[in-house]
């Protein structure tokens, strides 16, 4: 018999839910990767723009440089400031990730049925570890 069968809605939906979250998790690690990406792209771009094709306006006026490169200067302080909302974003959704997946862990331990039928909890553990990358084995930090 399948454990799907044999679960509770409510142990149902804390799996359900623990895997959306990890989705999202993945989503805005996956855009805080792009913009960090980004982002050294860009200060590479303006620093080979400012120190190899722009040597004699450095030498005349450096201040100067920044009225020529303003273009440049504001796409990678735009993506620096995304990769900072994105980095923030990324901490939170762990965190409650990070929360619920301990949540499961104590519910999946305690729950009644389970304790009666281990291998119902080992079926749950090994199809979110093989599907989804999930551990609700045992708590790790």
């Amino acid at each position: 018999m399948p454990w799907k069968d044999i679960v509770t809605d409510d142990t149902g939906i804390m799996l359900k839910s623990l895997i959306e979250k990890k989705k999202k998790k993945e989503k805005m690690k996956g855009w805080h990767s792009f913009f960090v990406i980004a982002t050294l792209i860009l200060l590479g771009a303006l620093t080979v723009r400012i120190f190899i094709f722009q040597q004699e306006l450095l030498k005349e006026n450096p201040f100067n440089i920044l009225s020529e490169n303003y273009l440049l200067l504001m796409a990678a302080v735009t993506c620096f400031l995304f990769q900072n909302y994105y980095y923030t974003k990324k901490k939170k959704e762990k965190d409650k990730y990070d929360r619920l997946r301990d949540e499961v862990i104590d519910h999946l331990n305690y729950t009644w049925y389970l304790n009666i039928q281990p291998e119902i909890k080992d079926q749950i553990s090994s199809y979110m570890q093989d599907t989804h990358d999930i551990n609700v084995t045992f708590k790790t930090k």
